[in-house]
């Protein structure tokens, strides 16, 4: 390979990118001249050196330029690095080489080192800046030659002989050195020395050198020097603060000396920065260095104030913001530097010392701030010592001092002089000398922001408190100060602001938050202080019109000033809210004017701004407004229409806009409600304006605005309605006037038009009843438009149509208020239908929020109109109205279940007085979306299962026939029943309405509840209770009743009845209320269709709902009197209501009351009157019989008018009055006929049908000689799924064609037909009953119910079978031939709503089949047809018991089984009523001696039952080990010498193993059972109690031997308790039960073995050990010698008696007797709270005998608050009952009693009887006053101590309380008591069981009372 000659490697160096290539060339090019450098030889050849240089010279010349150009490169990238790196390596060994001919250059050593100067350079450029450091320092190095001292670095400047040329390299050097550590981040501390050191020795050069040849490289010394600082203060944990400091003074010394001393603020400034933001640093090192930092700079300033004060100022203002966000530590330390630095300063011309105290008082004021904002974090109170307010009175000599300052500050800057060339000489000294005035005033205006930034916080803060001083205080001068100081910071803004161009504000904060908190501090403290209010006031207006405060500052004004108004108009002060409010005022509207202003611009410019945030302003803005109007009205300012117009005027213009900008409504509703009061008493209809009057005149607003105003107006006086009726419907009408005639009178409007007449047409209806014509004619005229406009169009599915359909509808309801008969409204509900129709079509409606607007309106309206149709029976329209219902739900993707859940919570699944509570077209409209699952019972309590009243009373309707067949229903049917118990529907309906006031669905939920429970309760038979529920129902239902209707009564009038007496009916009638109608609130919401949507899962109650509800617990309560006999009240709720019906226009129950009335009238023997409204009812019912849509409810009406005529009749003739009597028997009968014919129509087939087979039952009839009793052939009967009469042939004469049910007298005999089982036998057939299925010719009044347990392959059999087994069919029919009792479980297991319905049908066409029969058979009775009436009974009783409702003829089996099925005990028999009607007359109607002998034998009854239920309890769940319950006894000394000896006995003589506690509790107790047998078993029995045997095993096959041991150990126990008990009753310590919640409510303290003991009940045990150490602190605190439990005087007694004054016997039997004890309290009258706290808290008792637990005058919380209370007796019902919740613990009163301190409660567990619990009270406080008395004075130490002090919680010392209690006890016992206390003797529970035997009832009520607490004792206090 060629040699490369020197231009061929230039060449290279310039083009290649192979460094390494050509670092290879070059190495071997320079190989003679690298070798010889690189020898070891100290002094080389100078000829060869000479030779050497002449031949690369040359070369190392040229090439060092091209090296460097190549890799001098910034930031070079990763291909650069890796392609150029070799270039260092060979421009180092060119340098080598240069070097060592460097001998033979004119420049000599400078020239080399100052090409390493440009290595050093590129290898800073790649950012190898510990090369560069090192080459640096290789310059040096070199530089100083041969001179080597220790710790020198840099060559003295004697060596060079002040070579400038030489001094500039070395300054190079070492600002190569610096700018490398500095860029270099290394964490090594000795190169930082090093570069201190470099500092030090280079500063001479420095001073030698001239400045313009150092300039350059000591400004670059300087600046990486600065980046070195930084970096150590960033690192600050890791270098120290030693170094940092060293390395700042240094630092700032060399910017002092340096060109860039004009840049020391900005290092200084930079360098807090730095310390600033250091985190996890100990902050004393930052504030340290800090101050460091401001003190050095200060010093720098003082060399040229003139010059360097404001940069010196900027940079404390700096400092001073940064410690205050830093926290109290920086703030307090850098405000005592500045207080010192100040100090130096004194005698600076610029006043640098009272600048630096300001900013030294800001700090203070700070560190306050940051002290109130931490303990409003920590503490739940604020503390008062340390309050805002407290710190500005507390600093009052530091506030005076800042006076002193700003006074000579501002004089100073001469700001708030007009004209400063007339201040004063002193002042002329101390004006500041400052060049540039705007300068001075920025200066100037942040010492005073940084100032009153916390001034302002501590006021704001504050501000409730400093307005809520009416005078001044001896501390308003610190407010004045502190107000001065606001006003001169107001004046430097103002004043700067005045400097600074239109475009250009720069050097003050101009406008965030700052600045108007501060202003608005000042208006504060000038309202406080009364002092300078107009010029806040002038600051306010100033500040809001500058235009320097952004939206954000002006936010802040108008929110902080409406906040102060509300304040100052709250504590009466009108006249300063007034400003502040109005300034409010004007502020926000500026503010929407600048929103709106940048609105425009940004939209423009194409930016976009929020139009949520302008609409949410807006709104806010006029919310503030109407508060300001209120204010205004308040104080009599006559300028509410100016403010309103103003606001008006400004939404309007941000109402052109924003379109969607919704209403000024907060504004006009205020308005409203100002005209309101004003008006209230005018009755001129013009007297108001409104505000379109106001605003016509104005050009600013618009009249589309105008129109909207009007429109909102409208809405805000439809608000008021309620409260100013009159004047609002007269103010409606006239806005509605004019949007009539301006806004909706062109063409293109129609239905605006038509919208608006609706609305005045709602107005008018507000009116009353009496304007109802002009509301309709409104609606027709709306309609009218409509129409047309439908005619032109072809517009559907639209709002329109909504509109249309809603004025059709609202025209019915109105037609129906207007005149109850029309026929119009049954089309308009038709129109309105149809209409909906079309709109609510299935798939086919886009669902947006109009249409959910539409459909959750329409709901209303239907809801209406379906509740409408249901009370007058029409239910034509039902299924199209459920159909409606159910597309609306599915469109707005609701789930069915929850329209299923609402229509039954409202009832409207049914007409009113309908059987079936779900209308069967409802459920065929469900099916149809959701199949077959909705016919189901399951899906429909699912559907309920998310509201407990409404399943409960789905539950509750369903199965009231059913709740009392329990056999043979599956576990979740059983589970039904008892939910569906009477206490449950009571709890569950309780809870409704236990809130106050009560919500009307809870209202009309409960009414429900109660009703349907009433009505189970009568098919029960049982009367009273039915009665008891009906009222409770018709109360909560009248409730509803006078909420939805106003009605007025009128006087009673006196009639005569026939014979001439005032008749009862007079007596009691009331004619009816008059004038009832809707009244005129509910009748407006529902007009409200197009204004807002409804929720379609809410509960909407219709007026027409709650009068059916209320008209039908009328009818309930009327018939259940009626019933029992009341016939004077019963007359007056039947009257009532029927009034209400005939004024409705509501046939169904006209008809009803009408029925029952009569039916009244012939009990009262008022024939006439009987007949009257028995003909009314049967007209009502022709006249209506297009209307009664329910066939099946039209004919049970008809049946049953026909069956009480007849009964009519029929005791006419009984009486025999009359001439023709016979002809009225005559009528009797044929209308008995009548009705039996109506019950025998085709609507009544198939009411029940097989629940599980699908399969036709054959059900075959053979009748001997082939003809049934009536001479009819016998056919073979159809199939179950068809029944279908059958003709007659031969029809007796003497019977009505068609309808009879008697059969003729005949002696043929009737077989009956017979199934056998295919499934169970094949050649035998088992007896089953005879099922009587076939029907007369006529046809069967009763449906044919198939039976799931029929066998589907059956045969006929011939006659004898069917002789031959009645033996065994009568042996078995209840369970193969399912009587009328086993249906319901057939039916509950189907699970088919429809047979539940059909279930219902069948009880309630059976119970009036039943009384039709009945009467029908008294009239046979009277032309002696025996046998005829033997039939009739015969069927009668088939209809009760039988499924088959009544057969053709009875044979003597089948009436035996008959009689069998009747005579069974059925507890609640669905038809109780129905057989006591056949068997008796009635039953007791007044309360006689035998009623209370019954009600007595009742109650004893009850009482013997509930001491069974105890003895049972201690037997069942403790047994024998009910006698670890029984205290220890208090007497051990004979009790332990037998123990002992028998523990000796046994182990000796028996070899057992004893446990001895046991064995002694055994023997404390044996007296109760010392049966040998119980005595054995726990003796000897496996695991025994007392003990085993120790040699068992060994002896395990001498059974003998075990026996007799067993014996011995039984005798010697024995012998043991007889020696035991020969002494006296054994006197035992009392016990304290700690009851689980879950049998807490049990009187445990009344089982036999506990009830003569002393027992207390207390929740937990450390509750025990609460009351007794509570006890016991009180003893010693009243220096009284110690117990060991609580005493009281029974004598300091406070009582309650009778507070409510309905208790009149209990108060005459205490009341007299606790003033002869002198006790005090009250009777008769309700006290205080605050004298029922005062007196438990002074009173050792506290007697309360009253109702309940008395919580009702005084409340648990304020017992629980109680320091200290009585021991408490409760002689109220359940006052000691506890209340569950859930998993928590239970609570109740008692249980307060105690938590509030006090030692016992006597309480009840239930209710009580007031007699029975006087009683007992007065045996137990007479027992205790006895006790008192006879208190004597002992020394016996009382045991208990030891045991309750054991009980003690661990970790309390307790061995100390220990000995106190015992040493306090024995100076008891050795000193006697003050109180003359025993505390062995009867304490106050001791006495309890005593008393529970002075009750009458000693279980029932004896066992109600219960101790909680503590034992307790009785004492005698000295001063009593």
């Amino acid at each position: 390979m060629a040699t490369p000659t020197e231009s061929s490697l230039l060449s290279d160096l310039q083009t290649s990118d192979d460094s390494k290539g050509i670092h290879s060339l070059v190495s071997d090019y320079l190989l003679p001249i690298s070798t010889l450098a690189n020898s070891k030889k100290k002094k080389p050849d100078q000829a060869a050196v000479r030779s050497l240089a002449k031949q690369f010279l040359s070369f190392l010349s040229k090439s060092f330029p091209i090296i460097h150009k190549r890799i001098y490169i910034q930031n070079s990238n990763q291909q650069q690095q890796a392609s150029l790196s070799y270039f260092f390596e060979t421009y180092r060994l060119c340098i080598t080489c240069l070097e060592f001919v460097s001998s033979q250059l004119a420049g000599g050593a400078h020239l080399v080192q100052i090409q390493r100067l440009k290595l050093v350079y590129c290898l800073q450029s790649w950012g190898r800046y510990h090369e560069a450091e090192s080459e640096a320092l290789r310059v040096l190095e070199r530089l100083r030659g041969e001179v080597k001292s220790k710790g020198k670095f840099v060559p003295g400047i004697d060596i060079a002989g002040g070579d400038s040329k030489f001094g500039s390299i070395v300054v190079e050097a070492v600002a190569s050195v610096v700018k490398s550590v500095a860029m270099g981040h290394c964490k090594d501390s000795g190169k930082y020395e090093r570069v201190l050191a470099l500092l030090e020795q280079v500063r001479p050069w420095c001073r030698a050198l001239e400045a313009d040849i150092v300039e350059k490289s000591h400004n670059v010394l300087v600046t990486f020097l600065g980046r070195c600082c930084r970096f150590l203060i960033e690192e600050i944990n890791h270098f120290g603060e030693e170094l940092i400091r060293r390395f700042c003074n240094e630092c700032l010394a060399e910017y002092a000396r340096s060109m860039m001393k004009d840049q020391v603020f900005k290092f200084a400034r930079r360098i807090c920065s730095a310390l600033f933001s250091l985190e996890r640093t100990d902050s004393s090192v930052q504030i340290n260095l800090v101050t460091l930092l401001l003190v050095s700079i200060s010093r720098e300033c003082k060399v040229d104030i003139e010059n360097n004060a404001m940069e010196f100022v900027k940079l404390v203002d700096y400092c001073a913001n940064q410690c205050r966000d830093a926290g109290i530590t920086f703030c307090s330390t850098l405000a005592k530097r500045l207080n010192d630095m100040a100090r130096d300063f004194h005698q600076a011309t610029i006043p640098i010392d009272l600048i630096l105290r300001l900013y030294a008082t800001g700090l203070d004021f700070s560190v306050h701030n940051v002290k109130l904002k931490y303990n409003d974090c920590t503490t739940s109170k604020g503390v008062e010592d340390d309050s805002a307010i407290d710190v500005l009175f507390l600093e009052r000599d530091k506030l005076h001092n800042l006076s002193g300052l700003l006074g000579l500050l501002g004089n100073c800057c001469n700001i708030g002089k007009s004209d400063p060339s007339i201040a004063s000489d002193v002042e002329c000294k101390n004006s500041l000398a400052c060049k540039d005035k705007k300068a001075c005033l920025v200066m100037y205006y942040n010492t005073l922001k940084f100032l009153c930034q916390p001034l302002a916080e501590l006021v704001n803060s504050e501000k409730k408190r400093i307005l809520a001083e009416t005078e001044a205080s001896s501390d308003s001068s610190s407010l004045c100060i502190i107000q001065d100081v606001f006003y001169q910071f107001c004046d430097s803004f103002f004043s700067l602001e005045s400097c600074a161009s239109e475009t250009k504000r720069e050097g003050f904060d101009d406008g965030e938050v700052l600045v108007p908190s501060i202003i608005v501090a000042g208006f504060i403290l000038s309202t406080c202080t009364k002092r300078k209010i107009p010029t806040s006031v002038c600051y306010i207006k100033q500040i809001i019109g500058s235009g320097r405060i952004q939206s954000q500052g002006l936010k802040y004004v108008y929110v902080s000033l409406y906040n102060i108004g509300v304040l100052m108009y709250r504590s009466k002060q009108i006249k300063e809210a007034l400003k502040a409010l109005k300034l409010s005022h004007r502020a926000s509207w500026t503010n929407i004017q600048l929103l709106r202003e940048m609105f425009i611009h940004k939209k423009s410019s194409g930016d976009h701004l929020s139009e949520d945030v302008v609409r949410d302003l807006v709104t806010d803005a006029c919310t503030r407004s109407a508060f300001l109007l209120e204010v205004l009205h308040a104080c009599g300012n006559l300028k509410v229409e100016k403010i309103i117009v103003e606001s008006l005027e400004n939404w309007s213009a941000l109402e052109n806009l924003f379109r969607q900008l919704s209403g000024p409504m907060p504004l006009i509703k205020q308005w409203v409600k100002i005209q309101c009061k004003l008006h209230k008493n005018t009755d001129l209809e013009d007297s108001a304006p409104t505000l379109c009057c106001m605003l016509l005149s104005s050009a600013e607003v618009s009249k589309m605005a105008i129109f909207k105003i009007l429109e909102q107006e409208l809405l805000a006086y439809q608000e008021m309605t309620h409260r100013y009726p009159d004047f609002c419907q007269r103010m409606q009408i006239k806005v509605i006037d004019l949007l009539l005639q301006d806004a909706y009178a062109i063409e293109d409007s129609p239905l605006l038009k038509a919208r608006m007449l609706i609305r005045k047409g709602r107005t008018i209806r507000a009116n009353g009843i009496e304007a109802l014509k002009d509301s309709i004619w409104c609606l027709s005229e709306a309609i009218s438009i409509m129409k047309n406009f439908y005619s032109e169009t072809t517009i559907a599915g639209t709002p329109a149509s909504h509109q249309l359909a809603a004025a059709y509808c609202l025209l019915a309801l109105c037609t129906q208020e207007a005149g109850p008969n029309s026929e119009q409204l049954y089309q308009d509900i038709y129109a309105a239908l149809d209409l909906w129709l079309s709109i609510f079509i299935p798939d086919s409606c886009f669902v947006d929020d109009e249409f959910k607007m539409v459909s959750g309106n329409t709901l209303q309206l239907l809801y209406n109109v379906l509740d409408l149709l249901s009370v007058k029976g029409y239910t034509k329209l039902h299924s199209n109205i459920y159909k409606l219902i159910i597309r609306i739900y599915k469109l707005n993707n609701v789930e069915l279940g929850k329209c299923v859940a609402n229509l039954w919570e409202c009832r409207r699944l049914s007409h009113a007085l309908c059987v079936s509570p779900v209308n069967e077209s409802f459920i065929t409209n469900l099916s149809e979306h959701c199949g077959g699952s909705s016919k189901s019972v399951d899906f429909w309590m699912q559907s309920l299962s998310g509201s407990q009243p409404g399943l409960l009373g789905f539950q509750q309707n369903l199965t009231c026939f059913f709740n009392n067949f329990n056999h043979g229903l599956k576990n979740h049917e059983s589970d039904i029943q008892s939910a569906v118990s009477a206490n449950n529907v009571n709890l569950v309906a309780s809870e409704l309405i236990a809130s106050d006031p009560v919500r009307s669905h809870s209202l009309f939920l409960a009414g429900y509840l109660y009703y349907d429970l009433c009505e189970r309760q009568i098919c029960r038979g049982r009367l009273f209770e039915g009665l008891s529920y009906a009222k409770e129902a018709f109360r909560l239902r009248s409730q509803l009743f006078k909420r939805k209707f106003t009605f007025s009564i009128e006087a009673l009038v006196e009639t005569y009845n026939e014979s001439g007496d005032i008749g009862e009916i007079a007596q009691t009638a009331i004619n009816g209320p008059k004038n009832l109608q809707v009244h005129r609130i509910v009748a407006s919401e529902l007009w409200s269709f197009d204004s807002s949507s409804s929720n379609l899962c809410g509960c909407y109650l219709s007026p027409w709902n709650v009068l059916q509800c209320y008209l039908e617990s009328i009818l309930q309560v009327g018939c259940i009197n009626e019933m029992i006999g009341n016939g004077v009240e019963a007359e007056s709720f039947l009257l009532w209501g029927k009034s209400i019906s005939c004024s409705q226009n509501l046939p169904l129950f006209e008809a009803t009351f009408s029925s029952i009335l009569g039916k009244l009238y012939r009990k009262k023997r008022l024939w006439n009157f009987a007949e009257q409204e028995l003909q009314s009812a049967k007209r009502i019912l022709v006249d209506s019989s297009s209307h009664c849509s329910c066939i099946r409810c039209r004919l049970m009406l008809e049946a049953n008018l026909d069956q009480q005529l007849g009964d009519l009749f029929r005791n006419i003739f009984d009486i025999s009055i009359i001439n023709d009597s016979k002809g009225k028997l005559s009528r009797a009968e044929v209308l008995y006929k009548s009705a039996l014919e109506k019950l025998n129509y085709s609507e009544w087939k198939n009411i029940i049908c097989d629940a599980e087979s699908n399969v036709d039952l054959a059900v075959r009839n053979t009748i001997i000689n082939g003809e049934d009793v009536a001479g009819n052939t016998a056919t073979q009967p159809e199939a179950i799924g068809a029944r279908k009469g059958r003709k007659t042939k031969n029809v007796s004469k003497s019977v009505v064609k068609e309808q009879h049910v008697i059969p003729e007298r005949r002696s043929s005999r009737v077989t009956r037909s017979r199934f056998r089982s295919s499934q169970n036998q094949s050649t035998t057939c088992t007896g089953e009953a005879q099922i009587e299925i076939s029907k007369h010719s006529n046809g069967n009044v009763a449906s044919k119910l198939s039976d799931n347990c029929w066998e589907k392959d059956s045969s006929l059999l011939g006659k004898g079978s069917c002789m031959e087994e009645l033996t065994s069919e009568i042996a078995c029919f209840c369970n193969q031939t399912k009587c009328w009792q086993c249906l319901p479980a057939e039916i509950m297991k189907s699970g088919l709503l429809i047979y539940f319905i059909n279930m219902k049908w069948e009880y309630a066409h059976r119970k009036l089949l039943v009384r039709i029969l009945t009467g029908t058979g008294k009239c046979l009775g009277y032309g002696d047809q025996t046998h005829e009436i033997h039939e009739v009974v015969w069927q009668s009783i088939s209809v009760l018991v039988s499924r088959n409702a009544y057969t053709q003829t009875c044979s003597s089996a089948h009436r035996t089984f008959l009689l069998d099925l009747i005579g069974r005990e059925t507890v609640g028999d669905t038809f109780a009523i129905e057989q006591n009607f056949m068997t008796s007359s009635g039953c007791p109607l007044e309360d006689t001696k035998s009623t209370r002998s019954l009600w007595w034998m009742v109650r004893k009854k009850v009482d013997h039952q509930l001491g069974k239920l105890l003895s049972n309890l201690e037997d069942s769940w403790l047994g024998p080990w009910r006698h670890v319950l029984l205290g220890d006894c208090l007497d051990c000394r004979s009790l332990n010498t037998v123990h002992k000896k028998l523990v000796q006995d046994l182990k000796s003589k028996c070899k057992m193993d004893i446990n001895e506690s046991y064995l002694k509790l055994v023997l404390g107790v044996a007296k109760f059972d010392i049966e040998e047998a119980c005595l054995s078993q726990r003796c000897l029995r496996k695991g025994c109690y007392t003990g085993k045997l120790e040699h068992l095993e060994q002896e395990n096959s001498q059974s003998n031997g075990i026996d007799d041991v067993s014996a011995l150990a039984s005798q010697l126990i024995r012998e043991a308790v007889n020696e035991l008990h020969m002494e006296d009753a054994i006197c035992r310590e009392p016990i304290i039960l700690v009851l689980d919640l879950d049998v807490q409510m049990l009187p445990w303290e009344s089982i036999p073995i506990l009830r003569r003991q002393e027992v207390y009940r207390m929740p937990s045990v450390g509750s025990i050990s609460i009351i007794l150490e509570r006890s016991q602190r009180y003893h010693e605190l009243a220096c009284t010698n110690s117990a060991a439990f609580p005493l009281i005087d029974p004598l300091d007694a406070f009582y309650l008696l009778n507070p409510s004054g309905d208790l009149s016997s209990t108060q005459a039997e205490f009341e007299n007797w606790f003033r002869d004890q002198n006790f005090e309290g009250k009777a008769g009258t309700v006290p205080t709270a605050e004298e029922l706290a005062t007196a438990l808290k002074s009173h050792d008792l506290y007697l309360y005998f009253g109702h309940g637990s008395g919580e009702q005058y005084l409340s648990k919380d304020e017992i629980q608050g109680l320091e200290k209370c009585a021991a408490t007796v409760l002689m109220g019902c359940s006052s000691g009952s506890l209340r569950l919740n859930g998993c928590y613990v239970p609570r109740g009163v008692s249980l307060s009693y105690i938590q509030a301190g006090s030692p016992v409660t006597i309480a009840n567990l239930w209710e009580v009887t007031d007699k029975d619990i006087d009683r007992f009270g007065k045996a137990v406080i007479n027992a205790w006053l006895r006790e008192r008395m006879d208190l004597v004075d002992c020394s016996q130490c009382n045991q208990l101590v030891k045991e309750f002090e054991a009980m003690k919680i661990k970790g309390r010392k307790g061995n100390s309380r220990k000995k106190s209690a015992s040493s306090n006890l024995t100076e008891t016992a050795n000193s006697g008591s003050s109180t003359n206390a025993c505390e062995h003797r009867p304490t106050v529970g001791s006495f309890v069981g005593r008393a529970r035997e002075s009750c009458t009832l000693p279980f029932l009520n004896g066992a109600s009372p219960v101790c909680y607490g503590v034992p307790t004792g009785i004492m005698r206090k000295k001063d009593l």
